[in-house]
């Protein structure tokens, strides 16, 4: 007869972990939790194939500025039955004319805070703008193990990404006007990435950090407002709508690598300038920064405030860990719409994930600060110490390593320290309420030598829960599946 000594139940709909029965140590979470979340879905239920484009082999030349690339025309309608069935899993196909199709494997997600809503600032300044969301998924690239993918659709636009273990692809539209897509891996686009960053260690605070294995079991949501200029409004054809897809549909992206470290953000409001904004003068990032927070206050809605701009201010800048410090809670990025005509979200995404890992208590990898010196060696040390090891299969998103042939690889994530602290930081901050509630009366019923149902109180605000377990004599978690009641049979 199988005992089953430990129950956990995980409410994705909230992001939510619970342990039950039996007292339990947590164990510092590593990368790669996107994978394990989808099995729970991939063991449920089917996922419906989307095939949403064409390559165009009359146009098979690469544009200049990327060594190769697969150039493809939209199926419309696909696109619109996509978005009017919102399917909840679905495996998402991506011609490539270079290799075998990505084939990506994807769950529905929600990006967006409760209450999230969408502003205009200048001279016809509104509060509430009406917006349409499009539809986010996260997932992995079917057979590459720990790999990740992020897709994002709206009326008219789509956007992915997709990491492989090897190769960082971009599939985005052209912005030359002529409706096409263009699929290209990121080491193949000319121009490096530009990307620097000036932390900003005003407003350090001290140092209470736990260890991340003795975080609360109940995860916490980092909201984040955004605020765009104007030179982004005009870039995106004057339309705060095309602003907000795209601010959404790279921040899945952004959340994507952070929901692999199991660290949950949302977007909690966007506001967006329609006329100059006050910061058209400053010619930095650094003062761009001060001016945000001078202006801004804690007058917004969420725990950090970012900045983004598409002036070349040059890279990023935030204070470091302030997520319980509203006063400094600042980040700001200069980021690039496209690299002639073709669209750049990773460097994006990287500057940004950048930037937030600062503001959630993360130094720079080369930093002096972590314990036992730097952590690798592509920069010239923060401080009075050597520098770390080479890294061996590429940088980690809190690293200078793009700038170096070593490169910065997404599946590697923030690496284990780094990840180990922003996790710690993110679960101990105070100023983050638990996204959900343990579970009440957890029964079970109709035990036999090979099943037992298992019942539990429901959640307020939860859709689904996935249920692992593991036996008395096995130290590994199996997951059972994923049920939308509160109740589920475990069998052999």
């Amino acid at each position: 007869m199988t005992r089953f000594s430990l129950i956990i139940i995980r409410s994705f709909g909230i992001a939510s972990v619970l342990f039950f029965l039996l007292p339990a140590v947590p164990q510092a979470q590593q990368a790669g939790y996107v994978e394990k979340w989808l099995e729970s879905y991939r063991q449920s239920g089917s996922f419906q194939q989307i095939t949403a484009f064409t390559v165009d082999h009359e146009r098979n030349a690469p544009p200049s500025a990327v060594d190769r690339a697969t150039l493809m025309e939209p199926d419309q309608n696909a696109m619109y039955q996509l978005l009017q069935s919102s399917p909840s899993t679905i495996t998402f196909i991506i011609p490539n004319a270079y290799g075998s199709d990505l084939e990506l494997e994807l769950v529905k997600t929600d990006i967006l805070a409760p209450g999230f809503s969408v502003g205009e600032l200048g001279d016809q300044a509104e509060d509430n703008v009406s917006y349409q969301p499009g539809l986010h998924y996260r997932g992995i690239v079917r057979g590459k193990p720990g790999s990740l993918a992020a897709l994002s659709v709206f009326d008219g636009d789509l956007m992915a990404m997709a990491v492989d273990g090897e190769d960082v692809y971009q599939l985005g539209k052209m912005e030359d006007g002529s409706e096409q897509y263009i699929l290209y891996r990121t080491r193949d686009l000319k121009a490096a990435s530009p990307f620097q960053c000036l932390a900003e260690d005003e407003a350090v605070v001290p140092d209470d950090e736990n260890a991340a294995g003795d975080r609360n079991a109940d995860c916490k949501t980092v909201q984040v407002y955004f605020e765009c200029d104007y030179k982004m409004y005009l870039d995106k054809g004057a339309s705060t709508n095309n602003v907000t897809n795209y601010v959404t549909g790279l921040f899945n992206q952004v959340a994507t690598l952070y929901a692999n470290e199991n660290v949950s953000i949302a977007i909690s409001q966007i506001y967006v300038w329609t006329s100059s904004d006050p910061y058209a003068s400053y010619g930095s990032t650094s003062s761009v920064l001060n001016a945000f927070r001078t202006t801004r206050g804690t007058n917004f809605n969420g725990n950090l405030a970012h900045f983004l701009s598409t002036r070349n201010l040059g890279g990023g800048i935030a204070y470091l860990d302030v997520i319980c410090f509203k006063n400094y809670a600042f980040g700001v990025s200069a980021i690039n719409n496209s690299y002639q005509n073709i669209p750049t979200f990773s460097w994006t995404v990287e500057v940004v994930t950048h930037e937030l890992g600062h503001n959630l208590g993360s130094w720079h990898t080369h930093s002096c600060n972590w314990p036992g010196g730097a952590l690798d060696n592509c920069y010239t040390p923060e401080g009075n110490c050597s520098p770390g090891p080479a890294p061996g299969n590429g940088g980690t998103i809190m690293s200078y390593c793009h700038l170096t042939s070593y490169g910065i690889n997404f599946n590697n994530g923030f690496g284990q320290v780094p990840g180990d602290r922003i996790r710690t930081k993110v679960q101990s901050a105070s100023c983050l309420a638990s996204s959900g509630s343990t579970p009440t009366g957890l029964t079970t019923s109709g035990i036999t030598s090979g099943s037992a149902t298992l019942s539990w109180g429901a959640v307020a605000g939860t859709s689904t829960y996935t249920v692992q377990f593991k036996t008395s004599a096995n130290s590994s978690w199996t997951i059972a599946g994923t049920t939308n009641t509160t109740s589920f049979t475990l069998s052999n």
